[in-house]
């Protein structure tokens, strides 16, 4: 065991075999240890002992077989997402996943975080491009899931269990993503709102003949930090901002027949679409911002509003982000109810999620409480996505109900029968 003072062991294994190894040792040997990639997503769940060794996948970072007109390709885990995306863009492939911080979150700790953005309703999630994998359980066993074909249903689909598994459940070593053609082009449609505007707006895209890859509803406090990242120059308002993909005819088409049909629904105080430039901009934001800002220190944030809106200048947040999961036809009301405890908030329409920072740490505890409340009426949950170090142990990132945290267990003893891989990570 490491000294309390010490810094942590870290396991830097360079291959499946090593990664083998020290989970076998670490079995044998009773010691837990916390499975890591770029280490983006390690603030979610229970906080951890931090003196736990560290096994770290950043050297397993090969392209093992990319057979490019199959649109498949097989990497290592610890391969950084944009290394991933630089491959397959000499084949004019992507995969067309949102993650934050793709320059050094990596394919294995972003499957395991479970990461998409708003792209993910219309162009599909991990769960649609994990074809198969390998990966060590908690006793140090190789077991393998799927295969190198789209085609394949042979045996149970372990990938499911994987993803969102947080490293408790086995180490990652090697998957097979489904990859796609990158689009000649894409482009979004800004929508200002005013408040009481957002349900009947929401309501009418359900029945648009376009198909947008993307609907999302920003607050206009979500507007003015997209604004200072991107230097995007957003209205400061609420707004839909909705995304298309394809030719560039495609998109052109799109772009013009939902603002007709927008239209006659009722008269936007502002509606354009954004240049095309913007675009990976606007996706970055969308994907990046909150984590981004919930990172900052509150002098750190000062100095970046002073760029902003003159209304948000005085205005610091928390290091808390949460994630709320409620019906589609519910987040008008969730959003309104949020906002009035000073949360910033972005909503990813189509999936019913909506994402938020709140406001500050003195409160996060009872501003969840009252969220989680508000929740209940429509049948949702919330769970805290990304905390800071100052955690206030008062709050429960979760809010299991007690059929799921049942099998949970099951599955955790079955998979880690002592327990070794992020003990307490996702529940007590």
């Amino acid at each position: 065991m490491s000294d309390v003072t010490s810094d942590p062991p870290q396991l830097t294994p360079t291959c499946e075999t090593e990664v083998i190894a020290l989970i076998k040792e670490s079995y044998e040997q009773s010691r837990a240890i916390v499975v890591t990639g770029g280490g983006h997503f390690e603030t979610y769940g229970y906080p951890l002992d931090s003196n736990l060794a560290k096994l770290s996948t950043v050297n397993l970072n090969q392209v093992i077989d990319y057979p490019s007109r199959d649109m498949t390709i097989t990497v290592e885990a610890g391969m950084s997402i944009a290394a991933l995306q630089h491959e397959l863009a000499k084949e004019g492939q992507r995969l067309p996943i949102d993650v934050p911080c793709a320059e050094t979150a990596t394919v294995g700790g972003a499957i395991a975080a479970n990461v998409f953005g708003s792209r993910g309703y219309q162009l599909g999630t991990w769960r649609d491009y994990l074809l198969g994998f390998s990966a060590v359980d908690g006793q140090g066993r190789l077991f393998k899931a799927g295969g190198r074909v789209v085609k394949n249903v042979a045996g149970y689909d372990l990938g499911k269990l994987m993803i969102g598994s947080h490293g408790t459940l086995a180490a990652l070593t090697q998957m097979t993503l489904k990859v796609k053609p990158i689009p000649e082009t894409g482009q979004f449609l800004y929508v200002g709102l005013k408040e009481s505007e957002i349900e009947t707006y929401l309501s009418s895209l359900v029945r648009t003949e376009t198909i947008p890859v993307s609907v999302d509803l920003i607050t206009p406090e979500m507007a003015n930090l997209l604004s200072i990242d991107q230097s995007l120059e957003l209205p400061i308002e609420f707004g839909l901002l909705i995304g298309f993909e394809g030719t560039p005819r495609e998109v052109a088409w799109q772009l013009e027949k939902i603002q007709t049909e927008i239209n006659t629904v009722g008269k936007p105080g502002v509606m354009f679409a954004i240049e095309e430039q913007f675009t990976d901009a606007v996706c970055k934001g969308l994907s990046e911002t909150l984590s981004s800002w919930k990172s900052l220190s509150n002098e750190d944030q000062v100095k970046k509003l002073e760029k902003g809106h003159s209304d948000f200048r005085s205005s610091t947040y928390g290091n808390i982000t949460f994630q709320a999961s409620l019906k589609p036809s519910a987040i008008e009301k969730f959003v309104k109810t949020a906002r009035t405890q000073g949360c910033v908030m972005q909503s990813l329409v189509q999936f019913g999620i909506v994402r938020g920072l709140l406001p500050d740490m003195n409160t996060a505890a009872q501003v969840i409480g009252s969220l989680r409340e508000e929740l209940k009426k429509f049948n949702g949950s919330l769970v805290v996505i990304q905390s800071g170090p100052q955690w206030d142990s008062t709050i429960d990132p979760f809010d299991y109900d007690s059929l799921m945290l049942t099998y949970m267990r099951k599955i955790k003893e079955k998979l880690d029968p002592r327990n070794i891989l992020a003990p307490g990570k996702l529940f007590k």
